[in-house]
């Protein structure tokens, strides 16, 4: 049995049909046990092995091998014999990877966030009402989208702190997770575009069937591809080489998708900045910054995190993703 560290099992995994020699150079320890190949008896070995890398996580990978064919010559042709190998590392008494470390907690502290937030802004909404007289502000669109947030965390709280204990959680809590989550970005992304557009800068009310005609099909193809967003996210869910949801193919679809977002925000952009009032013209510079910032909060997080090893990406981008559309 070798044990391999990560950079040299992918290094293993890149060669050519291997020889012994070389798996064995690769391997980081390597553990030899008799194996009764008669079946008289049953033989268990247990061995513990104690790394220090609390500075710098390493993920390792654990081979069974026979270099030497014992195994094999024993068996020979006969097609009734059975060979079994168990082989289970342990590390933690919950069932996470290594790249789902800590989301427990991850997710209290950011539902706990959410609902300090969600309290402001009414708040603030409130005030606005009392100053302005009109609850039709953006307000009211944030608080369905940090509802929405809030809700979708606890659906993976409750999936999360399952899995811990029995390893496989409640996939009917995880899917309704996603989706709430999709449709918090969703709504915020309308808001987005909705403000880019000259709402509350070029006029501060629209047309209940103008608005129908131009924000119903926008809205319709933001729910659409986030829709394909949440399809690709369990794409090779439980593949091993895929350490987080936007590895390879799928992570430049999302990318791609992301920027047509932005295309269409530079649009509904183009088309106002001109017929910006004067004194709304700073606020309206402020608001599409951060507008902007937002869509491409997930492509900036997908691309600044392969500058980490693979397997920290996934803990990273939730932390990054959530702290800027907290921040925003």
């Amino acid at each position: 049995m070798a044990v391999y560290e990560h950079k040299y099992w992918q290094e293993l995994l890149a060669m050519q049909d291997p020889s012994c020699k070389q798996k064995r150079e690769l391997a980081f320890r390597q553990l030899v046990h008799r194996v009764p190949l008669d079946g008289s008896e049953a033989m268990e070995s247990y061995v513990t092995q104690t790394e220090r890398n609390w500075h710098r996580p390493v993920m390792y990978y654990m081979a069974v091998m026979d270099c030497d064919d014992n195994l094999h010559d024993a068996v020979g042709a006969n097609r009734f014999s059975r060979i079994r190998i168990e082989a289970v590392m342990t590390a933690n008494d919950d069932h996470f990877a290594y790249e789902k470390q800590g989301i427990i907690w991850t997710d209290t502290l950011l539902l706990v966030t959410y609902c300090a937030l969600f309290f402001c802004v009414c708040r603030n909404m409130y005030s606005f009402e009392d100053t302005f007289g009109t609850k039709n502000t953006p307000h009211i669109y944030c608080l369905i989208a940090m509802g929405l947030q809030a809700f979708a965390i606890c659906c993976d709280l409750a999936h999360w702190t399952r899995y811990a204990s029995d390893g496989e959680g409640l996939v009917v809590l995880d899917v309704f997770g996603t989706i709430f989550d999709l449709l918090s970005e969703c709504m915020m992304t309308l808001v987005v575009l909705m403000l880019a557009n000259g709402w509350y800068t070029r006029f501060k009310t629209y047309d209940v069937d103008d608005g129908m005609e131009t924000y119903a099909p926008l809205f319709l193809i933001v729910i659409m591809m986030h829709v394909l967003f949440g399809a690709l996210g369990y794409v090779d869910q439980d593949a091993q080489h895929k350490y987080h949801d936007f590895q390879g193919w799928v992570g430049a679809i999302l990318i791609c998708t992301k920027l047509t977002l932005v295309a269409a925000f530079f649009y509904f952009y183009s088309y106002s900045v001109d017929k910006i009032q004067k004194d709304s013209k700073q606020f309206y510079q402020q608001v599409t910054m951060l507008g902007l910032f937002y869509l491409l909060s997930d492509p900036l997080a997908i691309l600044s995190s392969y500058f980490l090893a693979e397997y920290n990406r996934e803990f990273y981008f939730r932390i990054s993703d959530q702290g800027m559309h907290i921040f925003l």
